[in-house]
């Protein structure tokens, strides 16, 4: 069935159609991204009460090269400021009961947390969209509270930090 004219009210959904040419306006692509995975075997500790910046993240992928794994941090490139969905988990790996929390920091500040008690194992997640603009910066924290520290970055196959450019 050729269209020369799409009119909503004549337009079948059930119907099949070809389309020739090039369709424009649609889509897009959500780039920048990086995905970082956690190192894996002996981990992190964090003490108690204390925000700890995660470290020793490793590259899944980094479609702009913009993870500085050095650092452990990503920096919006130049060009591509906008909203960003960042989204990070970490597992508590000790034998009793805390609080785990993770937190996205912003340029060196606390910007979003979210926070669950967890037993052996267990952990949080946090998904949160952020306003970024070119050289701003994100880092991801952990914390335990209720008694004692523990280790996290245990598991480099769940515990995750990573980030994409939201398309607008």
């Amino acid at each position: 069935m050729a269209i020369t004219k799409i009119q909503s009210e004549s337009l079948n959904l059930s119907d099949t159609y070809d389309f020739t040419g090039t369709v424009t306006g649609a889509g897009g692509v959500n780039t920048p991204a990086f995905l970082a995975q956690a190192p894996g075997s002996s981990g992190q500790g964090l003490s108690n009460g204390t925000w700890t910046k995660l470290v020793g993240w490793n590259n899944v992928y980094d479609t702009a090269s913009a993870f500085d794994y050095t650092n452990d941090k990503f920096t919006v490139p130049s060009g591509q400021g906008g909203k960003y969905f960042v989204y990070g988990f970490i597992k508590y790996g000790a034998s009793s009961t805390r609080r785990i929390q993770v937190a996205v920091y912003k340029n060196g500040s606390v910007n979003q947390t979210a926070s669950s008690y967890t037993e052996y194992y267990s952990g949080v997640h946090l998904g949160v969209a952020i306003s970024l603009a070119a050289s701003d910066y994100i880092e991801l924290y952990g914390r335990l509270d209720n008694g004692g520290g523990g280790a996290v970055l245990t598991d480099d196959t769940q515990e995750r930090f990573g980030a994409y450019k939201i398309i607008e």
